[in-house]
């Protein structure tokens, strides 16, 4: 709506304590978005993990050695 609430902001039931509650929404949202983001990160390093060591088998399969 576009009407303004002309009541104080102690006596307002409807917008008592909004601010404090946005707050918590914002903060929540990060908390899940950094939880998501240490996932991702996670999910990377396994991924580069596993690349590393297929390479190394490749690299063994494929350059044989031989001990003389």
């Amino acid at each position: 709506s576009n009407e303004l609430c002309t009541t104080s902001k102690q006596l307002c039931s409807k917008h008592f304590t909004w601010d404090r509650k946005r707050h918590a929404q914002i903060d929540l949202e990060r908390l899940h978005q950094l939880m998501h983001f240490e996932e991702l990160v996670e999910k990377e390093n396994r991924l580069r993990t596993s690349l590393n060591e297929r390479g190394s088998v490749a690299g063994l399969l494929l350059y044989k050695t031989t001990a003389h």
